[in-house]
């Protein structure tokens, strides 16, 4: 002990605690500035027992709705203030209200398709928990059809982590107009759902490879993506390490502000496949 307090510049001094004596430093320890570069941290001076945090992975519920109030334009400087004053030289318009699957689908020309025998996959942090009800309501609500069983699935993982560094329940938002935003443009396509753990880079492209891997779809979604100077840094790992190429394209497509990147997803097969589970 003696030695420790020398090499520490501390005196180890006796605490009575709920009835049992435990050793502590009576001031904060130190090292030599010789070997600041050489010391992180220090440790085991305290021999007092502390509790363990509990880790919880439990998703918060999900936030108030936002909404926008208006006015709007119904298409692109359909109406525009006047009075506002100018910006760069010219009046703004308006934002558009937003377009519904309908008009989509007749501006691109869909016609007959419709996304039949086909799957796409979305990728994302966490999961909402009110996904299913809320894409339902949607597609009710602006005239797309009906989600028929089973065409929404999910694979999600065992648990959650960086839930309050990442807010978890803004999240939710990012599913859910992913979601509803291929459903509307492919009414017949088959959905599946793979939320990431955290937001972290990690995680979000574990995802991917959990697609990649296990074949899961034929499309990819990322409500999610990076600056471009940095994407060759986070995506390589499961979109060029393989010897065998998925059928798959990511894009982030239903983000406006988000960076789109489109490319072949490939990757070494692992020999487990996520299992897939309808959304609560």
């Amino acid at each position: 002990m003696a030695a420790a307090e020398r090499a520490f510049a501390t005196d180890l001094h006796n605490y009575r605690k709920n009835g049992h004596v435990y050793h502590a430093p009576s001031t904060t320890a130190s090292a030599p500035a010789s070997l600041a570069d050489a010391v992180l941290t220090v440790t085991g001076l305290n021999n007092a027992p502390r509790p363990a945090r509990h880790h919880s992975g439990e998703l918060p519920p999900p936030e108030g709705v936002f909404r926008n109030s208006g006015p709007f334009s119904s298409y692109y400087d359909s109406r525009t203030d006047k009075a506002l004053p100018s910006a760069y030289g010219s009046k703004a318009p308006y934002a558009v209200k937003g377009y519904t699957g309908k008009q989509l689908r007749a501006a691109y020309g869909a016609k007959k398709w419709t996304g039949k025998n086909v799957t796409v996959a979305i990728t994302d942090a966490y999961a909402s928990p009110t996904i299913a009800r809320d894409a339902d309501t949607y597609a009710a609500r602006h005239g797309d059809p009906r989600y028929r069983r089973g065409q929404l699935s999910q694979v999600l993982p065992e648990d959650y982590t960086h839930i309050k560094e990442c807010g978890a329940a803004g999240w939710y938002g990012e599913e859910t107009l992913g979601v509803e935003a291929v459903h509307a443009v492919a009414p017949d396509a088959d959905i599946v759902y793979v939320g990431g753990a955290s937001c972290m880079d990690d995680d979000l492209l574990d995802s991917l490879g959990k697609i990649v891997d296990g074949h899961l779809a034929d499309l990819v979604s990322n409500s999610w993506g990076d600056i471009e100077a940095d994407e060759p840094r986070t995506w390589p790992p499961p979109t060029t390490r393989s010897s065998s190429r998925a059928r798959c394209r990511a894009s982030a497509s239903t983000s406006p502000p988000a960076t789109t990147v489109t490319r072949s997803l490939t990757r070494a097969p692992s020999r487990s496949t996520p299992r897939r589970t309808p959304p609560g």
